[in-house]
């Protein structure tokens, strides 16, 4: 039967989906369906010799093993056989050399072969963590010895109820479970959570004494006086089976343990073992224990329940009980912990010390033959096979091979008795003490300080030299040379110039130099010779040391002109080469030119040419500190203001946003695997040049390394005294820190590829402190949302982040950073589903994360219904005050209109025709009396042309008032009837022009484009003086255009403009212009005429 794994590569990627087969599965695929048929033949009792080579195999510690064998022709196994639990609910990790193989867990799909493999998510609640293999590269490395492992502590004021830890687990969907004397306490990495009587009633007792997770993901909870409970879907509840008789055994509680077939075995005080099978007790299947005070429980792989006492250690072997008694199996009576090592070995821990049972054999360890302390309290076993012993008294021991190598309080333990120990699935070990919990694990870097033999602390700067020694320059302790692991220390008494030690330099016949405080000293064959710098005692210090292209040692003296070295005579170098300015380093390329970092930026010089970059030419800050150069020839330039690069005579700076942002950077090295290290004043950071060569296509990723990855401090000296870094030939990169000297190697560098469980812990509304529950149809009036969530990864969890995003109300994912709540306020009405994904130390993102879904009812009047019903009732109130308004200026409108009509009739009948009647009667006395005198013709010439321009009003005034052809008929037929009665009576010519296809434009807008072509016509007949004047009416499909243009006198529009006001007709032609939104220009020159042009919307 196939069996689908993932190779992954010895840096944690996900290489390729392999398939292997089998040995010995009938039936369905285990993948699928997770009972698969055994051959008893293929269940062992003894594995395979090359079994015992495997580095990790997690969670061995069932009663049968499947052997499965075959091999990838692409990836030739070094091992013929892995190991897989058929018993197991999740599929365990095996390892095969430097190849970790990832058995992907039956909950997830499985990657097909010819696709890319997907990267697994894990989902909360009830998370199983797929990266199995990972375990393996995230573990304690057994090479380094415990106090070299990153070390955590915490007590009560950091959140713990009480110190006295006794138990400590983890469950399922990868919360920490800690048991101690003030309660049952969750921990995320980040906060505790405590759970006691007064806020869980399902707890009966705070004194937790024994942890047991189900299979199930549930968790058995043991008290000292309060029985046994139950945590089940986030509910602690109490265990009560039925009553049996006066049995009140099981109110007391020592040990828990629940067994393959989920039945569970409780160790009281007093009445013996327990054993409870669906809630009802099993006695018939009790055995009786050698004490009624039972400490510990273990069913191993094959099936047999082992169980210590006060009084001795017993195994059920089917029906057969065998006991083991103090003397040669037990160093003391009183056992306090029993183990199952991967290899199938018993372990037990006494009062008196520690036993191994192998194959029969028992083995006793005492502090008689080498075991070293009084009492082994607990054992566990990490994922590299070495066994972990908590003391009582003698702190944290590792047992490797024959031989104990302790871990007390002297190197951090919380206290020096370990009641408890538990390794996470990411490698770190657990230890619960009389003080408080302690946390083991593997971190990048590890450090060399006064514990390890370094003279101080306090270091200045590094240098590896051509043998592969590191020398250290201290700030007080003089200069250190770390060679094979061995430390020695040269100081004034060996001739050194000072116990300051500044910056150090090898030159081309590999003798050290050491620069400080007035002098300059040479190492050769461990003999130091020192020569002093300043004659005048000054004590000026030496900043740089360095050499040229003709191998002459050029010593910098802050912003002194530049000397060098010549048979212990110090003389003034290349003048060309001062500039006045401190120094920080002195790097020679390949081309021979010398780089110098200073305060006013970077110099070169060469050939007696010194030329200066500056933050003009592209550096991020003027101040320079140090310059490397790669296997490229470009050279990476540290400042105070970020990194920069210069290449082909072209700096980039990586200081800008998106990049690496602006931060000191004291020095650059370069690992095998192409990234850049550089210590600064954030620590040290490491990134990819092939990233920041493509830094112009998106964001860079780095990372940042501190006090929390093994560094004793991540602050460098502030005097920038360089070299501070240094790489030696087996690939490992060193760094001066404050305290002492930091160092990683970067090929053992593991990455964390597990996705941390997402957890939405609970969501309030208003401050009520009841969380509401998933889907909750939440009450109108709710203002208030929080959010509180986590993600469960303890390595480093101050580098986990996190985004949100409320569907329904937001729009884009929210960056959380480290904030693990989310606040909202004023939500409407809604369906809303809020998510969360969180990324682990090493960015790997659990893309599926948690989320929680919830609805905000509406109040009444936010109902759609009743805004529905508002709508159209304030549609129709709308409508009917419209209608209101317009039947009342229709009435207002059809009065004046009346009036202005019997207006203009009575001006017609009456002054009209009383004018005319003059006119007539004036003509008459002309014509009847030819010899009137010439005083007379003229008052008739007078009368004539007076009653001539009177009735021209009148007759204007009556278009004024009415527009009968307005009226009768369309604006361009009102609009020649207005020009023919307005001009038939005079002798000036007009032409009136219809273009485009005439249409009706609405009552107000024919009114007012009629109403300013008479006012422009009247005005040209008052005031031009002209023969002719012309009308053009122009019809465009959105727009209408009417042209009024004489060929009179004109007049400056300059000058009229000037006036401030336009008189009473202009302004009336603009004003009605804009009530129809149209415009109204005015183009005239004296003795050229005028031209009147209205533009308006043609609806």
């Amino acid at each position: 039967m196939d069996v689908l794994v993932t190779l992954v590569d010895g840096q944690g990627d996900e290489a390729a989906a392999r398939e292997l087969r089998a040995d010995g599965f009938h039936g369905p695929d285990p993948v699928q369906q997770r009972q698969a048929q055994v051959d008893e033949g293929d269940v062992g009792t003894e594995l395979p010799e090359q079994l015992h080579r495997l580095p990790s195999v997690a969670g061995l510690s069932h009663d049968r093993h499947v052997a499965l064998g075959g091999h990838d022709r692409h990836h030739p196994l070094p091992h013929e056989r892995m190991v897989v639990h058929d018993q197991d609910p999740d599929w365990d990790p095996v390892c095969h050399g430097e190849t970790p193989i990832l058995f992907r867990r039956p909950r997830f799909i499985i990657p097909r072969m010819g696709g890319p493999a997907s990267s697994l998510r894990t989902r909360a609640g009830g998370v199983a963590l797929a990266w199995l293999g990972a375990s393996s590269l995230l573990a304690l490395d057994p090479s380094r010895p415990p106090s070299r492992y990153g070390h955590d502590v915490w007590l009560a004021r950091d959140g713990l109820p009480q110190e006295f830890v006794q138990a400590v687990t983890q469950t399922r969907d990868g919360y920490l479970w800690i048991g101690c004397l003030g309660g049952l306490v969750r921990f995320d990495g980040v906060r505790f959570t405590v759970f006691d009587p007064s806020n869980t009633p399902g707890l009966k007792d705070a004194r937790i004494v024994a942890l047991s997770p189900g299979r199930d993901g549930g968790l058995w909870i043991g008290t000292a006086a309060g029985g046994v409970a139950r945590l089940e879907h986030g509910v602690i509840r109490p265990f009560e089976p039925p009553p049996q008789s006066d049995d009140r055994s099981l109110k007391y509680v020592r040990s828990l343990h629940e067994a393959s077939d989920g039945s569970l075995w409780v160790g009281t005080s007093g009445g013996g073992l327990r054993r409870f099978r669906g809630g009802r007790r099993v006695a018939n299947e009790e055995p009786v224990s050698p004490g009624h005070t039972v400490t510990a429980i273990l069913q191993d792989r094959r099936g047999n329940v082992w169980f210590g006492t006060t009084e001795g250690l017993a195994v059920l072997q089917g029906t057969k009980l065998v006991r083991y008694g103090a003397g040669a199996a037990l160093p003391h009576p009183f056992v306090y912990s029993i183990f199952e090592d991967r290899a199938g070995t018993i372990w037990v821990g006494t009062r008196g010390g520690l036993t191994r049972i192998k194959d029969g054999a028992v083995t006793t360890f005492t502090r008689k033959n080498g075991f070293p302390a009084d009492a082994a309290r607990i054992i566990r076993e990490d994922r590299h096979g070495n066994l972990w012993i908590g003391t009582l008294g003698q702190g944290l021991l590792r047992m490797s091979g024959e031989g104990f190598v302790p871990f007390t309080s002297r190197d951090g333990l919380s206290n020096d008795h370990v009641l408890c120990l538990h390794e996470d699935r990411e490698g770190s070990l657990w230890a619960g003490t009389q003080r408080g919990l302690s946390r083991l694990k593997d971190v990048p870097f590890t450090s060399y300080t006064t514990r390890e033999g370094l003279s101080h602390d306090a270091v200045n700067s590094l240098l590896r030299t051509r043998d592969d020694s590191v020398w250290v320059g201290t700030d007080g302790g003089g200069l250190d040379r770390i060679k094979d692991g061995r430390i020695r220390v040269f100081t004034t008494r060996d001739g050194l110039g000072s116990d300051y030690v500044g910056p150090l330099f090898e030159d081309r016949e590999s003798r050290l130099w050491a620069g400080g405080d007035g002098y300059v000293s040479r190492i050769e064959k461990d003999r130091v010779t020192t020569y002093r710098t300043d004659v005048e005692g000054e004590g000026r210090f030496v900043s740089v040391l360095g050499e040229d292209a003709r191998g002459r040692l050029l010593v910098g003296i802050g912003d002194r002109p530049l000397l060098w070295f010549d048979d212990g005579r110090l003389l003034p170098y290349e003048a060309a080469a001062n500039r006045g300015q401190y120094r920080f380093s002195l790097t020679r390329d390949r081309q021979g030119a010398l780089w110098f970092g200073t305060v006013e930026g970077l110099g070169r010089f060469q050939d007696g040419r010194y030329v200066l970059y500056t933050e003009k030419d592209g550096l991020p800050d003027d101040t320079v500190h140090s310059v490397y150069e790669d296997g490229q020839g470009a050279l990476w330039i540290a400042t105070i203001g970020g990194l920069c690069r210069l290449r082909d005579g072209r700096l980039v700076s990586f200081a800008g946003p998106g990049v690496l942002g602006r931060g000191v950077v004291s020095q650059v090295l370069e690992d095998d695997a192409g990234f850049l290290w550089m210590n600064g004043r954030r620590g040290i950071v490491r990134v990819r040049k092939q990233d920041l060569e493509a830094h112009e296509v998106g964001p860079v990723p780095f990372t940042v390394y501190g006090v929390a990855d093994g560094m004793e401090s991540a602050d460098y000296n502030p005097a920038y005294i360089q070299p501070a870094a240094a790489k030696t030939a087996d690939g490992r990169l060193w760094f001066a820190t404050t305290k002492g000297v930091a160092v990683i190697d970067p090929r053992r560098l593991v990455s964390n590829v597990l996705p941390p469980p997402v957890v939405i812990e609970r969501v309030l509304s208003d401050d009520d402190p009841t969380p509401l529950p998933a889907g909750a149809r939440v009450l109108p009036g709710h203002e208030k949302f929080e959010f509180h969530y986590t993600a469960l990864s303890f390595l480093s969890p101050e580098k986990v982040r996190f985004r949100y995003i409320l569907e329904g109300f937001d729009q884009a994912w929210t960056a959380a950073h480290d904030r693990r709540a989310a606040y909202y306020t004023n939500l409407p009405p809604g369906r809303y589903r809020f998510r969360v994904t969180a990324a682990n130390n090493d960015g790997v993102w659990n893309q599926d994360g948690a989320s929680f879904e919830f609805q905000l009812q509406p109040r009444f009047h936010q109902t759609r219904a009743f805004q529905g019903f508002v709508l159209a009732a304030l549609l129709l109130a709308a409508w009917s005050v419209h209608r209101l308004r317009v039947a009342r200026v229709e009435a207002r409108f059809a009065t004046v209109m009346a009036e202005r009509n019997r207006m203009a009739r009575e001006l017609h009948d009456s002054l009209a025709q009383g004018l005319a009647g003059i006119a007539l009667h004036a003509g008459a006395v002309r014509q009847t009396a030819p010899a009137l005198g010439e005083t007379a013709r003229r008052h008739l010439d007078t009368i004539g042309r007076l009653v001539q321009s009177s009735l021209a009003e009148a007759r204007v005034s009556v278009w004024d008032l009415q527009p009968e052809s307005l009226r009768e008929g369309d604006l361009p037929a009102a609009l020649q009837s207005m020009v023919r009665e307005l001009t038939g009576d005079t002798p000036v010519q007009t032409a009136f022009e219809v273009r485009g296809t005439p249409r009706r434009l609405g009552r107000l807008s024919e009114r007012n484009v009629f109403r300013i072509g008479q006012e422009a016509l009247t005005n040209a007949l008052k005031h031009s003086e002209s023969g002719r004047v012309e009308m053009v009416l122009s019809f465009a499909p959105d727009r209408i255009e009417l042209r009024v243009r004489d060929h009179g006198r004109g007049f400056d529009a300059d000058a009229l403009s000037g006036r401030g006001h336009d008189g009473f007709g202009l302004t009336s032609m603009r004003e009605r212009a804009e009530q129809i939104g149209g415009r109204v220009t005015i183009t005239s020159v004296p003795g050229a005429g005028t031209e009147v042009v209205l533009d308006a919307p043609g609806s």
